[in-house]
């Protein structure tokens, strides 16, 4: 049984956390894909694999960030399938649930059913999603998450058969003050912000680091200023924000984001301040507005879960992928629903005042029909839906 442990620190969010490296092959490997092989669940023709080159991307129907890269991969198949064939490749599920799959997402890219797991070893498949570009000679050329292959690196390779990565401008290089009326402190701070453009033949990687345990630091390596913003407020708020953003949207390319400050400041006042310099330098207005929500509201029995509490209620948080399963540990409900919001893209709080910490095991899926039945029956876990007002924000980049 093959377990991958993900060690969180004491602040936990629930923006998917992975490190991944974006690797750009030059040593002509030619992987034997076996093509007659194949197991097409949408399609039978082999004949469109013919003189293009070839995207495969790894996913599962229960892997949410392979979930949020479907529209991605069908716009980039929209756009380029003269030149490149696009298959998603299933090493996970049974054919019935792909088949539902394909219809409930709108999978638009040829999909396979990779039983025997032999393209997943092939290319050394670890975690998921994962995209693979070979050219059409059949040479390994690029291997990294979906949405680092982006339109201008898939548009330079087509036309000049080379693959460019990244590296660094400055866009901010600022100090400012933060000030807490509360406690008459007055706190230096500095933000650093990066654009990332192309160079051949460099690797980058995407990472997510958030402290507050003493002095705050907020680094983001290679990300879009939209989900950049999107991260900052949810970790403000505690829980998934509505955002939308207008006007010229830089979601072309990638950031590396960097906040700190050489003094202890309540978490809540740092980021808000930090928001505001990161867009007043990128000269964006911020507009809230209140808005009805609905939210799942999770209620839990105290009695029933006292047999799951964690023996060391200061324990860090952290949380191990078990087959179908995840085995969290030192997770306060608070934070359960934090996860859960992420896993199932559901709005989920937890209102309560139980702020003990607990070990469990929650099922891998992003269904929340599924999972909310998993969790009455184990845990007997419930929610409720409400109507809540929260403020929704709109970004406008002018």
């Amino acid at each position: 049984m093959k377990i991958m442990k993900y060690i969180l620190s004491t602040f936990f969010i629930f923006t998917s956390i992975q490190l991944s490296a974006q690797v750009i092959y030059n040593d002509q490997q030619d992987p034997l894909l076996k093509t007659d092989d194949w197991n097409w669940i949408n399609s039978n023709n082999k004949n469109e694999l013919a003189h293009k080159h070839l995207v495969l991307e790894f996913w599962a129907s229960w892997c949410g960030s392979c979930i949020a890269a479907i529209p991605h991969i069908n716009e980039l198949n929209t756009r380029f399938s003269k030149d490149v064939a696009f298959v998603s490749v299933n090493s996970y599920d049974t054919q019935a649930v792909i088949e539902k799959s394909i219809k409930k997402h709108k999978i638009e890219s040829y999909v396979i059913m990779d039983e025997d797991k032999y393209l997943k070893d092939l290319f050394h498949i670890q975690l998921i999603p994962t995209t693979i570009l070979i050219d059409k000679n059949g040479i390994l050329r690029w291997k990294g998450l979906a949405n680092q292959l982006t339109t201008e690196l898939l548009e330079g390779f087509i036309q000049t058969d080379t693959i460019h990565s990244v590296i660094d401008t400055s866009l901010i290089d600022q100090s400012f003050i933060i000030t807490d009326v509360t406690k008459n402190i007055a706190a230096p701070a500095q933000l650093k912000v990066t654009r990332l453009i192309v160079k051949q033949f460099q690797r980058s990687t995407t990472s997510l680091h958030i402290n507050f345990d003493s002095t705050p630091v907020i680094e983001m390596k290679n990300w879009t200023i939209p989900k950049t913003i999107q991260t900052l407020l949810n970790t403000e708020k505690e829980e998934k924000v509505a955002v939308t953003f207008s006007g010229n949207v830089p979601d072309n390319y990638s950031i590396d984001f960097l906040a700190t400050s050489n003094q202890k400041i309540e978490k809540k006042l740092f980021l808000s301040k930090t928001i505001r310099v990161f867009s007043d330098g990128l000269n964006i207005s911020i507009d809230t507005f209140p808005k009805q929500r609905k939210v799942q509201n999770l209620t839990s029995n105290a009695k029933k879960l006292k047999p799951f509490l964690s023996t060391n209620q200061q324990g860090n948080m952290s949380f191990d992928e078990v087959e179908d399963r995840y085995v969290i540990q030192h997770f306060t409900l608070k934070k359960l629903a934090e996860f859960l919001s992420y896993q199932t893209n559901e709005s989920i709080i937890f209102e309560g005042e139980d702020q003990q910490q607990y070990n469990l095991e929650i099922l891998k899926t992003s269904d929340f029909s599924k999972m909310k039945r998993f969790l009455k029956n184990k845990y007997c876990i419930k929610f409720k839906e409400k109507e809540v007002e929260r403020n929704q924000y709109e970004f406008t980049f002018h």
